[in-house]
């Protein structure tokens, strides 16, 4: 036996469309458009990730904050001067900062323009952008005239901070004296 359809007149379109039961709920086209969300949103994600495994990959491992890539210029840090810093120029700390201030020698001429300025000056601070106490100072044997060994990174890809310097022989994440 053929089915047969009851068709209604909708009120505000004069359009045709199918009878339904009392108490039935239209969604129309919003499951279709939650899928389609869904769906996009899972491709991007797995676009993100992918694209990030594949920026990983054959990457030299300077890494500083996310999916950044620096050129790396071995050098030296030669500091100029040691002085108690002006409280303006602090954040509160347990300890008086102290305005530790090197300028950076490369091993070999920059010629790349516009990163590097020949005498240069550059404060020291803490991994949290703090000043140092002079307990870490002392700590660190940084006084005038002393010169460590340095990297100066310059970022090649990625929105991370643009210019950073690496001390391999001082741990600017030692907070001994935040905790006195």
């Amino acid at each position: 036996m053929p089915r047969i359809r009851t068709l209604l007149t909708t009120p505000r379109t004069n359009r045709i469309s199918p009878a339904r039961p009392p108490g039935w709920m239209s969604f129309g086209r919003l499951p279709v458009l939650l899928g389609t969300a869904v769906l996009g949103f899972f491709a991007a994600l797995g676009l993100f990730w992918g694209s990030a495994a594949l920026a990983q990959a054959g990457q030299p491992p300077v890494r500083a904050g996310g999916p950044c890539d620096y050129a790396s210029f071995p050098g030296v840090a030669e500091f100029v001067s040691v002085t108690p810093a002006p409280p303006d120029e602090m954040m509160e700390t347990p300890y008086q900062g102290m305005k530790a201030v090197f300028r950076f020698i490369p091993d070999k001429p920059i010629k790349e323009q516009g990163i590097y300025v020949e005498g240069r000056t550059y404060p020291l601070t803490m991994a949290n952008g703090a000043l140092p106490g002079k307990d870490y100072l002392e700590k660190y044997g940084v006084r005038p005239g002393t010169r460590v060994p340095c990297e100066f990174l310059v970022i090649r890809q990625g929105t991370c901070t643009p210019t950073l310097f690496r001390f391999p022989g001082i741990d600017r994440g030692d907070y001994f004296e935040w905790r006195k």
